[in-house]
Order: structure tokens, then C-alpha cells, then sequence
């Protein structure tokens, strides 16, 4: 049986990409939030009991990930509406 965090991850993937698509910020950093937090879980606990090498890559990807974009995310919003929205 699936783990209840690889649904977490598939949906904060997701979100992630619904933000790229239609450029919004706010979801990108609610999602890369939420991979920051994800990464953390799967770093400590292992997905579906696992708890090796390849989930501490697979977390340090997620968590790596979920940074940058994060800091990505609201430095060009800020950068925006700085600029007054152009």
C-alpha cells in the first residue's frame, strides 16, 4: 500500500506546476512551503517505512526543491511589486 506522504508529494508536485502554468506566486510558495516541510518528514520518518539512502536523496531533493523556489517565489514578487507591477 502507498504511503499517505507520496499523495502529499504528488499533490505539492502538482501545485507546483499549476503555479508555473499560470504564473502565479502565491502557489508556488504555498507549494515549496509545504515540499520544505515534506522533505523534512521524509528525512526523519522514510516513506512507507523505508528509511535508506535513497529517501534521504529523494528528501534532500524535495527539501532542496521546496528552498528554492521558495526564495525564488517571493524574491521576483517582491521584485515586482517593487517595480509598481510592470
Amino acid at each position: 500500500m502507498i504511503d499517505f506522504i507520496v499523495f502529499v508529494l504528488a499533490f505539492l508536485y502538482a501545485m507546483l506546476v499549476l503555479a508555473f502554468v499560470i504564473k502565479e506566486y502565491a502557489i508556488g510558495a504555498l507549494a515549496s512551503m509545504g515540499l520544505t516541510v515534506a522533505g523534512i518528514y521524509i528525512f526523519m520518518s522514510g516513506i512507507g517505512g523505508v528509511n535508506n539512502f535513497l529517501t534521504d536523496a529523494i528528501a534532500l531533493i524535495t527539501f532542496a526543491i521546496g528552498v528554492y523556489i521558495l526564495i525564488r517565489a517571493t524574491g521576483e514578487q517582491a521584485v515586482e511589486e517593487l517595480n509598481g507591477g510592470n
